[in-house]
């Protein structure tokens, strides 16, 4: 009967945590163990990546801020990187305003620089501070053993692959934002730290979630929440706690910054229709989310238990912290739906955060709700309300995806370094040879672009020249991406080495290598007149 309920990895996962639970008890040496947990499931999804390389997509970014091998940028130039290679200085013009997500980037490039083995320790150490982080916001409504266990149930979702183990998704930095605050704002006896330094990383960690991206911005009422904690009533504003309006200031900024640029051209980052017609129908569709249903139901149920108890008065009395934590919550839930399309859950890094404050939500909603009947009924809630929420989180936990997590990882390194070595046999190439970019589709920007910062970046001794498909979209976006690279092609770029389609045509007698980034048919393989032999070459990404 429970194996038919329960899968063998969600038996042994409820039967450890239940273990844990009866036997576990407080002592100095606890967050001690959590942390060693914290680091150890760490290092095994993580691992392997320690062995990685830079990857075709995202990572281009950083050579482009490095500008060259030969010479690249100083802390010098950091400012002038930050608005004229940005969108920082695209203020107004561009879709999209991630200032903190930039000013990160820059200052992780200019101190890992091209070592992929800083890069990743970053990120490996940005991983154990969020699992840690995460397991004491858990804890601050939970016993230890049940936080513990729904960290691990949060980690069954394969989306943070994208999340830790690239290198330029901005989620990445919401985490560590994320990170900051808790570990900050939270202690190991559940209250609420204090002082000057509490205060300032608060700020700083806001900041970053906020400027990180762009659906981030309700992050600016994260410090208000602390002033309806019981514990911190008694506490009066100082003038130094106006600074906690920089956040909000931020959030109006970012939401300024976007608005005039749509305003100018109602499209999104992906070309994609933003007017509210167009939008509409998801929109009203947001709540068949299970990310927004599950709140919203447990919000009624909570409601009802509290009109039934008759302690509606004694709820916003003493409970009043819980009511806005929920509504915050809820109020980031949507506003991340909406800012989808209403296409959530996607399984990849659009999931996160909405998939922690829904969990979150739960966690303390359905708490709620089980102390409240327990209450009715005069039980001392702690030990049933940890086995009923083990025995939920266990439903949730998967070792499928845990491994999955760390085969993402061991994939990532196959694909990095099989481009690490694509790119040092370019260096090895004869400089009579040229190197002709072929593009099928729009699906091939991204990489032809991130080849040609690679390119650049590594001075590779020959010509490059573009050769674009003459397929067309009906799309203004897909199409003005392969008009561009037409320009390109016909134009040249001396700067970026490569060669305009008049200085071609005038060429003959070159050894072509023609590189690609998917699979070709017969007819895209075609015969260059200025090639008297050519080599097809596939870049994996």
């Amino acid at each position: 009967m429970i194996q038919s309920i329960y899968k063998p990895d969600q038996l042994v996962f409820l039967i450890l945590f239940v273990f844990l639970l009866f036997v576990w008890k407080k002592n100095k040496y606890e967050k001690w163990f959590v942390l060693f947990v914290c680091s150890a499931f760490s290092l095994y999804i993580f691992g392997p990546n320690f062995k990685a390389k830079f990857w075709l997509i995202d990572d281009h970014e950083i050579f482009y801020f490095l500008s060259s091998k030969l010479d690249q940028r100083s802390w010098s130039d950091f400012f002038y990187i930050l608005f004229n290679q940005t969108e920082v200085g695209e203020f107004g013009v561009n879709s999209r305003f991630r200032p903190s997500y930039y000013v990160l980037r820059l200052i992780e490039t200019f101190l890992w620089k091209d070592n992929s083995t800083l890069w990743y320790i970053s990120r490996f150490s940005i991983l154990v501070s969020f699992l840690f982080s995460l397991t004491l916001l858990y804890r601050f409504f939970l016993s230890t053993p049940v936080a513990l266990a729904w960290v691990f149930t949060s980690f069954s979702f394969i989306y943070w692959a994208d999340i830790f183990f690239r290198l330029g998704p901005g989620e990445t930095y919401i985490v560590l934002g994320f990170s900051i605050f808790t570990l900050s704002s939270f202690n190991w006896n559940k209250k609420l730290n204090s002082g000057l330094l509490v205060f300032v990383l608060q700020i700083v960690s806001v900041m970053i979630m906020i400027g990180s991206k762009e659906n981030m911005i309700l992050a600016a009422f994260l410090p208000i929440l602390f002033y309806v904690f019981p514990e911190t009533e008694s506490r009066r504003l100082s003038l130094l706690k106006i600074l906690y309006t920089l956040p909000f200031l931020l959030s109006l900024t970012i939401v300024y910054a976007i608005l005039s640029a749509i305003s100018a051209n109602p499209v999104d980052i992906n070309g994609n229709s933003i007017q509210f017609t167009s939008k509409v129908y998801k929109i009203l569709n947001l709540l068949s989310s299970p990310l927004a249903f599950q709140p919203l139901i447990l919000s009624l149920v909570a409601l009802v238990l509290v009109f039934k108890g008759r302690r509606f008065l004694w709820f916003f009395r003493y409970r009043r912290n819980l009511f806005f934590l929920l509504v915050f919550l809820f109020a980031n839930i949507l506003l991340n739906i909406v800012f989808y399309g209403g296409d959530l859950p996607q399984s990849n890094r659009y999931d996160f955060p909405t998939s922690i404050f829904s969990i979150l939500f739960f966690i303390i909603g359905f708490g709620f709700i089980l102390a409240q009947l327990f209450w009715m009924n005069r039980i001392k809630p702690r030990i049933p309300i940890g086995l009923i929420s083990l025995v939920i989180a266990s439903f949730g936990f998967s070792s499928l995806s845990i491994n999955e997590l760390q085969n993402s990882s061991r994939k990532n390194v196959k694909r990095t370094i099989a481009l690490s070595q694509a790119i040092e046999e370019m260096r090895q190439e004869s400089t009579q040879s040229t190197a002709v970019i072929y593009v099928r589709d729009y699906t091939d920007f991204e990489p032809a672009d991130s080849f040609l910062r690679y390119s650049k970046y590594n001075n590779f001794p020959w010509k490059i020249f573009l050769v674009i498909d003459p397929i067309r979209y009906n799309s203004n976006f897909h199409d003005g991406l392969m008009d561009y690279l037409r320009n390109l092609s016909k134009t040249g770029d001396s700067k970026r080495g490569i060669t305009s389609e008049i200085e071609m045509k005038s060429i003959r007698s070159l050894s072509c290598i023609v590189y690609h980034f998917g699979d070709l048919n017969s007819n895209q393989m075609k015969d260059y007149p200025f090639c008297t032999n050519q080599t097809y070459r596939k870049i994996s990404y």
